[in-house]
């Protein structure tokens, strides 16, 4: 969800980790980490990453089970509706039939945020979905069309092995810098044989550092907030724990006099 609120004029696009575990009742997939994704193509309404993204998030999977000694995989993907309704458009049903064509537990997640009510109260929706082939279903030609399915989506609280997410959160700023300079470096490329003209690259460079300032206001300087704060608080707690390990330490010690 915090990498949906990053950007309002934009969709973004990440993919789920985890696993899956099968029984007579059904499937279920357990999302634990995320990979935050490098956008190649950024529009209001589609998102596109490039193909090697998907080998990389692989392999960080295959990273994560080494490290946490479970099967972690890709079991799925999300991505953002920015002013836009929850529920999938034709293309997500589609992209995420290609997907499930690879994996038949893979499962969508769309964050449909920055909407508001008739009484200016922001509100974000969130869903997981299939897609269904209606052909097959119909015992039909495979192919003749997909729906979606609405997958029920519960969130569980974290467990002790949880991931630490404000590191994700680094790295999410990050990832928007790069996909800015990105930007830049693409508006003030050269046109073969010629050169970008002046008024071009003083424009691009002023829409590159107003990209920045915003990413600095809005995603940095907030973060930065909260790990100082998170930093105060752990001082705090540890101070605490030295405390309390003190006074037991002096109640042992006089246990042991009193008994001698």
């Amino acid at each position: 969800m915090s990498h949906a609120l990053t950007t309002e004029k934009e969709e973004v696009m990440g993919l789920l980790l985890g696993d899956i575990k099968k029984s007579a009742r059904g499937a279920i997939a357990f999302v634990s980490h995320v990979s935050v994704l490098t956008r190649s193509d950024k529009r209001k309404d589609r998102v596109e990453i490039e193909p090697a993204q998907l080998t990389a998030a692989a392999a960080e999977a295959e990273r994560l089970s080494v490290q946490l000694g479970k099967q972690i995989r890709v079991v799925g993907w999300y991505h953002s509706h920015p002013h836009i309704t929850v529920h999938p458009s034709h293309v997500d049903v589609r992209t995420q039939a290609m997907y499930q064509m690879m994996d038949s537990g893979f499962i969508g997640l769309i964050f449909s945020c920055f909407n508001t009510d008739a009484e200016m109260n922001g509100r974000i929706q969130v869903i997981a979905f299939q897609s269904l082939d209606l052909g097959q279903a119909g015992g039909q030609t495979q192919g003749a069309g997909y729906e979606q399915v609405n997958i029920p989506l519960t969130v569980v609280p974290p467990d002790a092995n949880a991931p630490n997410t404000l590191v994700k959160l680094v790295e999410l700023q990050q990832i928007i810098g790069q996909e800015d300079r990105a930007s830049y470096n693409e508006a003030i490329a050269p046109a073969p044989g010629g050169r970008v003209h002046p008024l071009m690259e003083v424009y691009s460079g002023a829409v590159h550092q107003k990209s920045v300032a915003r990413l600095l206001e809005y995603g940095s300087q907030p973060l930065l907030r909260l790990l100082r704060d998170r930093q105060e608080q752990n001082k705090r707690r540890l101070e605490e724990l030295r405390a309390e390990k003190a006074r037991l330490l002096a109640l042992k010690i006089q246990d042991s006099i009193m008994k001698e």
